[in-house]
């Protein structure tokens, strides 16, 4: 009993000597592909298209809400939207001009107007509006 033991424990120790050696003579071969998703990095470039009189527009549709936020957050549309605080009807004609219309338009639209509201009212300070329409 003690001989058939040892001889099926050598037996098993033989074979994950083996079945490892297989699993990394598999994971070093230079021929096998990776089929791991990398997704494609999320820029404005992507989804702007020009308007028919030649501004750029960004389309968010294809995104989710929080997708199109962080393209949003990063692009020079943004800062150029910013450049025009606290002057909030132009920044509601600018965003009007330059995102499609859409869920994230309505976004920007009601963070300006709930930004102008707090300024007027005196709910927020000057920084602190600001930091309403920047954070969307």
């Amino acid at each position: 009993m003690k001989n058939g033991f040892i001889i099926l424990l050598i037996l098993g120790v033989g074979f994950a000597f083996y079945a490892l050696k297989f699993m990394k003579s598999v994971e070093s071969d230079p021929t096998r592909q990776d089929y791991t998703y990398t997704p494609q990095e999320l820029t404005i470039e992507n989804y702007l298209k020009e308007s028919p009189s030649g501004d750029k527009v960004f389309d968010p549709a294809p995104l989710s809400l929080k997708e199109a936020k962080d393209v949003w957050s990063k692009s020079s549309l943004k800062y150029d939207m910013m450049d025009l605080y606290p002057k909030f009807n132009l920044m509601r004609d600018y965003a009007k001009l330059h995102i499609a219309t859409g869920q994230f338009l309505d976004l920007v639209l009601s963070k300006i107007n709930e930004a102008e509201n707090k300024y007027q009212t005196g709910q927020a300070n000057f920084e602190e509006a600001r930091r309403i329409i920047e954070n969307l």
